[in-house]
Formats: C-alpha cells, sequence, structure tokens
C-alpha cells in the first residue's frame, strides 16, 4: 500500500520524489549507526529524517483525502448500495497539515525512541511504517470482507487513481485490467463491465469474453493460444 502511494505520488508530484529519495537515504544511514549500536552523528539523521518524513506523510495524507470522493463514487457504482466502505489514511505519528508541526513531532519521537531503536536496531517511527486501511461497515475490511468485497476495494482504488490522475494532468490514461472479474460474483462483475463502459482507452485480459461485451461494437478482440495471436 506504500508502494502505491509512493507510486502514483511520484507521477505527479517530482518534489515528492526528491523527498523520498531523501528520507531513503537518511534511513538507511540511521539503520547502519543503530544495527553498529552507535549513537555519533544520530541527530544529523534524524533531523533530516525529519524533514523529508514530515513531506511525505503531509503528501499521503492530501492524496488519500483527494481519492476518497472518486473512490466512493466508483463503489457506489460497482457495489451492492447497502455495503458502506471508508478509506482512511493511518501514519506513523499524528497527522497535522502544519508541516512544521509534523516536522517537529517527528523529531521528537525520533528522539524519544533513540534507545528502543538501539536496542532492536531498527527505526520505528516514519514514513516507511504508514498504512492506509479499508472499512467496511466501520469494519476493517481485511479481517471482515469477502474475497469479492476485497477485489472490488482494490478495484475501485485502481480506477479512483486513473481519476486522480486524469485531473492532474489533463489527460487520459489507458487503462489495463488483468482477468476482469475474479474473485467477483455475477452481480459485481456486471457492475463492473458497465463502468468501464465510461472509460476512454482499456485492454483486459480475460479467459473468455463476458457476455454483456459482445454486443460492444467499439470493442476490439483479440485471440491468444500458446503464446501466439491467433485473430
Amino acid at each position: 500500500r506504500r508502494r502505491f502511494l509512493n507510486l502514483l505520488l511520484a507521477q505527479s508530484d517530482p518534489l515528492y520524489v526528491h523527498h523520498l529519495s531523501r528520507f531513503l537515504a537518511a534511513l538507511k544511514e540511521r539503520s547502519y549507526l543503530l544495527k553498529k549500536g552507535s549513537q555519533q552523528n544520530l541527530e544529523i539523521y534524524e533531523a533530516e529524517l525529519s524533514s523529508a518524513a514530515s513531506y511525505i506523510t503531509l503528501k499521503r495524507g492530501r492524496l488519500i483525502d483527494q481519492l476518497k470522493e472518486p473512490f466512493e463514487q466508483i463503489l457506489s457504482q460497482i457495489s451492492p448500495a447497502q455495503e458502506k466502505y471508508q478509506l482512511r489514511y493511518v501514519p506513523s505519528i499524528t497527522f497535522n497539515p502544519d508541516p512544521k508541526i509534523m516536522q517537529a513531532e517527528y523529531q521528537k519521537n525520533l528522539e524519544r525512541l533513540r534507545p528502543k531503536d538501539l536496542q532492536f536496531k531498527t527505526t520505528q517511527v516514519g514514513p516507511h511504517h504508514d498504512d492506509f486501511i479499508f472499512y467496511l461497515d466501520q469494519k476493517i475490511a481485511r479481517n471482515f470482507a469477502s474475497e469479492g468485497q476485497k477485489r472490488t476495494l482494490a478495484s475501485a482504488l485502481r480506477l479512483a487513481e486513473y481519476s486522480h490522475l486524469s485531473q492532474r494532468t489533463g489527460l487520459n490514461a489507458l487503462l489495463n485490467i488483468d482477468d476482469l472479474g475474479a474473485h467477483l460474483d455475477k452481480n459485481r462483475e456486471k457492475l463492473l463491465q458497465n463502468l468501464l463502459k465510461n472509460f476512454k482507452q482499456v485492454f483486459i485480459t480475460t479467459p473468455s469474453v463476458p457476455e454483456s461485451f459482445q454486443s460492444e461494437k467499439e470493442m476490439a478482440v483479440l485471440k491468444i493460444e500458446n503464446g501466439r495471436l491467433i485473430s
């Protein structure tokens, strides 16, 4: 999930890549010192970590907020109406929209946890511990959702990503879907197929063409057998 956030932000915010690189480099150096049991220069790397981490966390939190609306709109079209979903960002520290407050919070936590970090030889606070959580009817979806519901959530998140990038760039991205409908019941699969008709260019791989697509005039079907294109 962190990789998803990193890749999405890297496509729309070059400065995010700069801060992520700074953070990973400082984290590597601090981890090296922790494994040696050395406190020398820890303050230098903690200052660098705090500065870069505050930017990363702030951007991730804003991104999740921006994804919530398209995410919920898409879910309303591809899931039963009685199912209520939420998307929530969970950083390793208390989130604050003020980058200076966030940086100070990171600095304070790194100093506070330094003895434990030296004991366990790892950095216990930072964006490398961030997460975001799906909720289904106010319960953590990871623990309570069916495979079909989890697949629906993943599909909605990817389509929300498409919407976000399209708005940021003013361009329509290509949408690639592997194994359409896998782990979805017939109702969810049909709802997803109907939604895809609103997108510009969509590439789908599937063992068989769904019935609802067979009458589509703007759809080209390419059949592959044994690694060869046969039609």
